[in-house]
């Protein structure tokens, strides 16, 4: 269900999300990719216990970087969000800085964010 609110989450962020990698023979940018990570049980985090985390890893891709920054830190402005998210319970959302990439061939800059959510 946090997948599902996660995914549900980035289409308010940019209406082409994609599982993985950017699909299509001709993809339109920018686009946002997300890709499962770990999925653990029973956390414990700063003295709160939760039932489980999950931890996604999101791209943001685009024709520029500054295109590209701007929509990841949309993502990253989830760090510290907590309550209820998209009808599920919440402790904290950590967002953290991932990977910077650059792929000349494609002409496409991608910035990577780490997304933990425990609940």
């Amino acid at each position: 269900m946090v997948k599902a609110n996660l995914i549900a989450f980035l289409e308010t962020i940019c209406p082409r999300v994609h599982a993985g990698i950017v699909r299509g023979s001709s993809p339109v940018y920018p686009a946002i990719t997300y890709s499962t990570v770990a999925n653990n049980p029973r956390t414990d985090l700063a003295g709160a216990h939760f039932d489980t985390s999950e931890t996604y890893q999101v791209g943001a891709w685009a024709r520029s970087y500054e295109e590209a920054d701007a929509l990841a830190d949309l993502v990253r402005a989830l760090n510290g969000a907590h309550g209820s998210w998209f009808g599920v319970n919440v402790g904290c959302i950590v967002s953290a800085a991932g990977r910077e990439d650059f792929f000349e061939k494609e002409k496409l800059d991608r910035i990577t964010v780490d997304v933990t959510i425990y609940y």
